[in-house]
């Protein structure tokens, strides 16, 4: 995320970044706490499905950022570094932490400890870092043929990973670093050849009304279930990272603040930079305990609308916060005095 992206930072993209953050937080909220599984149709699991869908539209915001800025940059190994040793600040602590409390976990734990690069949580590093690396030929590549073949060249992409690899996923036509790839040449057009012919004011109208479709879309999905239930898996379906309905509302919500318009803010950008950090408090390896035990999400289950909704709010900003501290403290007192030797 933007910890291999520093370079001088804009107040749009960072408040880009702070929303795409709070997605996934309200992803793993639904996910990993359970709400969107509740068995009973109520009020909560629509709250839940709404939360739900902006997870992996998320994902792709991030890999659209990297790739607007990276195609102007260099390959910096300090920055992967950075990125490694801040996985292990978090992963570790957080198994410390966890046997403190509950003993002695698996040997799978342990491996996942080890190695959290592997582990289904922090999952997007490890391709994120590849992608990085692969950016000075990819950059190479990209400048080095016209703007109609790259537009050629993304648009068979999608079509073979958004429409044959959507529709029969198990081809194999997609990989987590095949799509980053994608939407990282996607993120380097928009820089090079930017929006052409599309108001900046028709991006943002654009975006709000398909986010807001795509929410009516995913409850009707879940309305739709409880008379059979196989329905829901074409809920994980459209909002998946490589469907055309998540891919076309990322590349405009990415236009909707691209085109922002906001004066350099040092709030804004401080918490921009953290979200890498809150992201991996949030989601190690013991996020179903950290969800359920920790958050109590179970608890709210069958609470009214507006005691959940706070409380979702609670946990939103209650886990950035201390994301965005936990974070300044290791910058300030273990990256920089580490990197200084």
């Amino acid at each position: 995320m933007e910890k291999i992206v520093e370079n001088q930072r804009k107040s749009n993209f960072e408040l880009l970044r702070i929303f795409a953050m709070v997605l996934i937080i309200l992803h793993h909220y639904a996910l990993h706490g359970g709400l969107i599984y509740i068995n009973r149709f109520v009020v909560n699991k629509y709250i839940g499905t709404v939360c739900l869908i902006g997870g992996k539209l998320a994902v792709n915001l991030f890999v659209l950022i990297s790739g607007y800025f990276l195609i102007e940059s260099k390959l910096k190994v300090k920055k992967v570094l950075k990125l490694i040793v801040q996985v292990y600040c978090y992963s570790v602590p957080i198994f410390i932490i966890y046997v403190l409390f509950n003993g002695m976990p698996s040997s799978d734990i342990i491996k996942l400890t080890v190695f959290p690069f592997t582990s289904k949580s922090y999952w997007f590093i490890l391709p994120y870092i590849c992608v990085y690396v692969l950016s000075p030929f990819i950059n190479v590549f990209v400048k080095g043929i016209s703007k109609k073949q790259l537009l050629i060249l993304i648009g068979i992409l999608i079509f073979m990973m958004s429409g044959i690899g959507f529709v029969f996923s198990d081809t194999g036509l997609m990989s987590n670093l095949s799509w980053f790839v994608l939407l990282y040449m996607l993120g380097a057009y928009i820089r090079l050849y930017d929006f052409e012919r599309v108001s900046s004011k028709s991006i943002k109208i654009f975006s709000v009304i398909g986010y807001v479709a795509f929410m009516i879309i995913a409850c009707g999905i879940t309305f739709m279930s409880q008379y059979n239930s196989s329905i829901f898996r074409i809920l994980n379906k459209i909002s998946s990272m490589n469907s055309i309905i998540v891919l076309i509302e990322s590349v405009l919500i990415f236009g909707a603040f691209k085109n922002l318009e906001i004066k350099n803010n040092k709030v804004i950008n401080v918490l921009g930079k953290s979200s890498i950090g809150v992201y991996l408090l949030h989601d190690s390896i013991f996020r179903v305990d950290f969800w359920k035990k920790i958050c109590l999400v179970e608890r709210f289950y069958f609470a009214s609308p507006l005691i959940l909704v706070a409380h979702i709010a609670v946990c939103v900003g209650g886990i950035y916060l201390i994301g965005l501290l936990i974070d300044s403290v290791r910058r300030r007192f273990f990256e920089e005095l580490l990197f200084k030797f």
